[in-house]
């Protein structure tokens, strides 16, 4: 597969990341909950992708091994 077709994969890690980045890295308790809220949608989008793009599932299950 080539990186744009794994788009709506790097999609889901990237808004992950972004999430996780802004609960570790803020002090302010506002920015914090609109980290834990990008982070929620990440990983909505991940179940939502897995049952679209069964693919995603050998790719965690190799990553958890």
């Amino acid at each position: 597969m080539s990186i744009l077709g794994l788009f709506n994969h790097w999609a889901f890690v990237i808004i992950m990341m972004l999430g996780l980045y802004a609960i570790i890295a803020r002090n302010n308790m506002i920015k914090k909950i609109l980290g834990l809220a990008l982070f929620q949608t990440g990983i909505f989008l991940m179940y939502i992708l897995e049952n679209i793009f069964p693919s995603i599932k050998s790719l965690l299950k190799r990553k958890c091994r």
